[in-house]
C-alpha cells in the first residue's frame, strides 16, 4: 500500500478507465497508465454502479481532477479544451473569490468587533465571606485610631 495521498484516487481512476473500450483505452500512453497503477491503492477496492453515470459515481475530487487531465490531455478536441479551460477558469476564479471573503482583513475584524460587543462585561463583587472580613478589619481600625 502506497502512502501517497492520491493512491485511492488512482486506484478509482484506473476502476474508471477499465470501463473504455480498448480504442479509447489505448489512447492514454502505457506510461501513464503505469504511473497510476505503481502508485494505487491496492487495497481500496472501488466499484462503479453500472446504472449511474459517471457525474453520479461517487467519485473523489482527486480522482475527478486526475479524469479532467486525462480527457483534457488525450479525448478533448479543440472546441471541448477551450470550453474545459474557461470552465476550470471560472472554478477556480470561485474558489479565490471565497478565500478573499473570507479572509479578508475588513471581516475578521468586524467579526472581532462583533464578539467584542456581545462579550457582557462581568460586574466584579467580593464574595459574603470577604465582605464580612473587610467590614470587621474596617470596624478594628477605626477602633484602634481613636
Amino acid at each position: 500500500m502506497s502512502s501517497n495521498i492520491y493512491a485511492k484516487p488512482y486506484t478509482e481512476v484506473l476502476t474508471v478507465l477499465k470501463c473504455l473500450d480498448n480504442k479509447e483505452y489505448s489512447r492514454i500512453p502505457k506510461k501513464e497508465i503505469e504511473f497510476l497503477q505503481e502508485n494505487c491503492d491496492r487495497d481500496y477496492k472501488f466499484m462503479l454502479d453500472k446504472n449511474k453515470s459517471l457525474a453520479e459515481q461517487n467519485i473523489s475530487r482527486e480522482a475527478n481532477a486526475v479524469l479532467v487531465i486525462l480527457f483534457q490531455k488525450y479525448f478533448a478536441d479543440e472546441n471541448q479544451k477551450e470550453r474545459l479551460k474557461i470552465i476550470l477558469m471560472d472554478n477556480y476564479n470561485k474558489d479565490e473569490a471565497k478565500k478573499k471573503e473570507s479572509y479578508s482583513s475588513n471581516d475578521i475584524f468586524k467579526k472581532k468587533e462583533k464578539q467584542f460587543q456581545e462579550t457582557q462585561m462581568i460586574e466584579y463583587k467580593e464574595n459574603i465571606i470577604v465582605r464580612c472580613i473587610n467590614t470587621i478589619k474596617s470596624f478594628w481600625k477605626k477602633l484602634l485610631n481613636k
